[in-house]
């Protein structure tokens, strides 16, 4: 077993990942997870900027951004 891998690391990266990702559903459904409560922070975060908006008050620069990065 002694001797040097013909593999490129980053052909060793994507066959962990592979590996990982293959035989278990759990880090798919993890991703879906998080993708999911992403969406709705930022549906939120839209419908908070829509009534601040409406109501005539001032928009704090936190909303925005925030909008921008989850969506």
């Amino acid at each position: 077993f002694a001797g040097v891998s013909k593999f490129s690391v980053r052909k060793m990266i994507r066959f962990a990942l592979d590996g990982v990702t293959a035989f278990s559903r759990v880090p798919l459904r993890a991703a879906l997870y998080v993708g999911v409560l992403c969406g709705g922070m930022s549906f939120l975060l839209i419908l908070h900027l829509l009534y601040v908006y409406l109501t005539g008050q001032a928009l704090n620069g936190w909303t925005t951004l925030g909008v921008s990065i989850l969506f």
